[in-house]
């Protein structure tokens, strides 16, 4: 199969940003695309920076107050940089593509159009894709001269915020989520063609916003220009009709006071929060909860609160049956060594009794995924920090476990979750962050297994299968509810991890589509003092879930 050829309109080296790197490493490195052609702009001119932009506003008051703000934000956020090593080598890649220098025909302040000997030469050049990284808007016939056309970014979700600075105003409209939108070029401004979006939790720090949203995009654009190459079309549907006001760059003093105000609630919680936790307060506290009946047809409300021990936190509650007794597996995470291990007890009228320890490392676990298969049983805990999927099998239930399979290594995996279908298909749900944020919540990637062995691991043809922190992130086990199978979500929305809890029906599972229809979503509002539930474990009579109390009891 032919490689991708694909240009790219690129901007200055010095110029380019941390996900720009990450991004063109991966495509350099590929076996299913090739850089043919740099093409760069000709003018001297400052890189369309919206901070340098907003920094030179004309309003004293205004340029005052932002310069505050970025110098404030610089100082606090974490800078990521791209490795030294992968650098040089992305670089001494990039030095042996050929390079066009052009000068396109400037329209009013911000419309860049090329002539026709451009284009022919562009044309003559057969790409099947062209990036957009450099130049301002682009119009005219440029735009139907690659096969498959320019792709471009809005950092932004294009149904409802067009224009920029992006990652600004979803912090000031109080948007829970931030998009992006990879789109195909066309006349219209972040009104191309919609290859795809993703939903991302929305910082509360603008200059963390952006940086953020830029850096998982990198996953976007690479899984299409994967899909391209693998069926040699993409699809893409064209943006809704936009009525609203394009966004620009904040000159009224309204916006930038409001900003500053959201700003400042935010420091002054941050200093609450430390002041309450030196007063020997825990904040944050997962607790689990027993109800009887069925979630999907329940509230929360009147459900029985199981109360950890003390200094812990209990989370991520799993039921397996064994012996005609319902076994809880959990994460016991200990505020003192600022670790979870997992423990187990056996649950008896709504408590969880004979709590005994069944997995600690070095390292933290979380989400003790237990199942039975072929007369064993077997558990699949989260071990982010161990850099591979692990897979024990119990060889004295509950407490004792041996190391039976691993893969991923090298990749933080989160939350894995396995369900067999109908046709005895073994299918592997679990999140990964390949960003440098190691953000776990907007990715979910699926894979076909054969066996526990793990000997043949088969990615989803669309993974990630999901990119939005509302709903891709696992929540416990898949289940069946009749003829429905029932995927459990996080809603991670506002920067709050665990904010609710979805139902989701699997509507189309093969190793070629997927897709899901939202039936209920619940958010901690049955309890006062509740800022988070995101788990839940269904069976036979009852189900467990958790809550996250804002401060301990």
């Amino acid at each position: 199969m032919k490689k991708l050829r694909i240009g790219i309109l690129f901007p200055d080296i010095k110029k380019l940003e941390n996900w720009e790197f990450r991004l063109f490493y991966e495509i350099v490195k590929s076996d299913w695309a090739e850089i043919v052609i740099l093409i760069k702009d000709q003018r001297k001119r400052e890189k369309g920076n919206y901070i340098n932009k907003l920094l030179n506003s004309k309003n004293i008051i205004n340029k005052g107050l932002l310069k505050c703000i970025n110098f404030i934000e610089l100082k606090l956020i974490k800078q990521h940089h791209f490795s030294e090593s992968k650098k040089i080598e992305v670089l001494e890649k990039l030095n042996r593509i050929e390079e066009v220098f052009l000068k396109p025909n400037e329209k009013g302040k911000y419309t860049d159009y090329f002539d026709a000997s451009i284009c022919q030469k562009i044309k003559d050049l057969k790409l099947d894709v062209l990036l957009r990284h450099e130049f301002r808007i682009i119009k005219g016939e440029i735009l139907n001269i690659p096969k498959h056309g320019i792709w471009s970014f809005h950092h932004g979700d294009n149904d409802i915020n067009r224009g920029g600075p992006p990652g600004f105003w979803e912090i000031v409209f109080n948007q829970p989520v931030t998009g992006v939108t990879l789109q195909i070029l066309t006349e219209e401004l972040d009104g191309g063609k919609v290859v795809e979006k993703g939903f991302y939790s929305t910082k509360k720090s603008f200059l963390l916003n952006q940086k953020y949203i830029y850096e998982k995009s990198v996953e976007i654009i690479l899984k299409n220009l994967k899909l391209l190459h693998l069926n040699g079309f993409i699809n893409s549907t064209p943006s809704k009709p936009y009525t609203k006001k394009i966004l620009n760059i904040p000159t009224n003093i309204f916006w930038i006071f409001k900003y500053c105000y959201l700003c400042f609630g935010t420091i002054l919680n941050r200093i609450k929060i430390f002041l309450i936790k030196s007063c020997g307060y825990k904040f944050n506290v997962w607790s689990i909860f027993f109800k009887k009946g069925k979630i999907i047809s329940s509230n929360l409300i009147n459900s029985e609160f199981i109360k950890p021990g003390r200094d812990e936190f209990w989370a991520d509650p799993f039921v397996i049956s064994v012996n005609k007794k319902n076994y809880v597996f959990f994460e016991n995470y200990s505020y003192k060594s600022k670790k979870g291990k997992i423990s187990c007890g056996i649950l008896s009228d709504g408590k969880i009794e004979n709590i005994s320890d069944a997995l600690e490392f070095d390292y933290h676990l979380s989400y003790p995924f237990i199942f039975k298969m072929d007369n064993a049983i077997y558990m699949m805990p989260e071990t982010v920090e161990a850099k591979r999927l692990e897979i024990y099998k119990a060889i004295d239930f509950p407490t004792k476990w041996k190391l039976y399979s691993t893969e991923f290594k090298g990749e933080g995996i989160a939350d894995p979750t396995l369900f067999i279908d109908k046709k005895k298909n073994i299918w592997l749900f679990l999140n990964k962050s390949k960003d440098p944020y190691n953000d776990y919540n907007s990715e979910l990637y699926i894979y076909k297994i054969t066996d526990l062995n793990l000997t043949t691991v088969i990615s989803h043809k669309l993974n990630p299968v999901i990119i939005d922190s509302r709903r891709a992130r696992n929540a416990g086990n898949i289940f069946l509810e009749g003829d429905k199978v029932i995927r459990p979500s996080q809603k991670n929305i506002n920067s709050i991890y665990g904010y609710g809890l979805n139902l989701s029906e699997i509507t189309d599972l093969s190793i070629k589509s997927y897709s899901e229809k939202l039936i209920k979503t619940f958010e901690p509002d049955f309890k006062k003092g509740l800022v988070g539930v995101h788990h839940v474990t269904q069976f036979d009579n009852g189900f467990l879930f958790d809550s996250c109390y804002k401060k301990n009891f």
